[in-house]
């Protein structure tokens, strides 16, 4: 990404990840411009464990390469999806009431607007189950 680029918004969350009975917490940024969306996942103690960048028509990257277990999370679908998806989500409104989906044989993903917060809901047919939400961060 462009230095010069900023971001329009950014939105602040916490997720519980859970496969076979082992669930792990996680914090979450997301900063989208309209060619980008940087996601940063935290986990208390830990700081910083994956930098995960979007962006329109090139394959997802992830940060660091190596020893990212839940990298078939990110593969099952092409990046142009995440990218449109993550849109959606974030641009629901309470008036909507409607919720963005995704779904393919091996994964789900469901995002809908609760009491001002978007709530994102993952599942995928290897057992794992992300479930969370966001709220717009404000300065």
């Amino acid at each position: 990404m462009n230095q010069q680029q900023s971001f329009e918004a950014t939105y602040i969350g916490k997720f519980q990840l859970t496969q076979d009975n082992n669930s792990s917490i996680f914090n979450i940024t997301i900063s989208k411009s309209s060619e980008i969306i940087i996601i940063q996942v935290k986990k208390a103690l830990l700081g910083n464990v994956a930098k995960i960048t979007i962006e329109k028509s090139k394959p997802i990257s992830v940060f660091p390469k190596q020893d990212y277990k839940y990298r078939n999370l990110l593969n099952e679908i092409n990046s142009d999806t995440y990218f449109s998806f993550i849109n959606r989500c974030l641009e629901l409104k309470k008036v909507d009431n409607k919720i963005a989906e995704i779904n393919n044989n091996n994964l789900n993903i469901a995002c809908a607007f609760e009491d001002n917060f978007k709530s994102i809901l993952i599942q995928s047919k290897d057992g794992y189950f992300v479930k969370g939400k966001l709220k717009k961060y404000e300065d």
